[in-house]
């Protein structure tokens, strides 16, 4: 399978270290996976040199039609069976590149119950309908979320972080 995970940046985060964990497991079942991320520095990277980071360079506003062209033509040269979005900016940004780019699955991550303020939550809700399942990594921030307007309880689930007893 072709895995393409999406992720507003890869700074030193909890976010940021679980994309990197799951591409390195995905890698190790055998799949095809690729991160791309929005802005910043890479400082979180998988340890498997097999998984290819890609910046898109959104760093603003002004940016988001160059980052989306480049993101469409990441979606029509790597064709991935799934797209996992992680944190409110990638989510937003998979959600809205689906209308002119479709991709089979999309899976959009928050990571928290705090995902910013009315803007954000409604730009969560206008969008809802563009992701195939919303998941959130506690039961309570799910709840919250649930509760602010930003998923609907039809397409959303909790999916706690793993971790792996071998790391420290």
């Amino acid at each position: 399978m072709k895995i393409l995970y999406v992720i507003t940046g890869l700074g030193l985060g909890g976010a940021e270290k679980v994309v990197a964990d799951l591409a390195d497991q995905m890698t190790l079942l055998g799949h095809n996976v690729k991160i791309a991320y929005l802005t910043g520095e890479v400082l979180v990277r998988p340890t498997s040199s097999d998984v290819e980071i890609i910046a898109l360079h959104l760093n603003s506003v002004k940016d988001f039609l160059s980052s989306s062209r480049k993101y469409q033509r990441l979606i029509k040269s790597f064709r991935p069976d799934v797209v996992h979005a992680h944190m409110v900016h990638a989510n937003i940004f998979a959600r809205l590149n689906r209308v002119f780019c479709p991709v089979p699955k999309l899976i959009c991550t928050a990571h928290s119950s705090n995902e910013g303020g009315k803007t954000r939550m409604a730009a969560y809700r206008l969008t809802n309908h563009l992701a195939d399942v919303n998941t959130n990594v506690s039961r309570n921030a799910t709840e919250v979320l649930i509760n602010k307007g930003a998923f609907s309880k039809h397409n959303v689930i909790t999916a706690y972080n793993g971790i792996d007893p071998r790391k420290s």
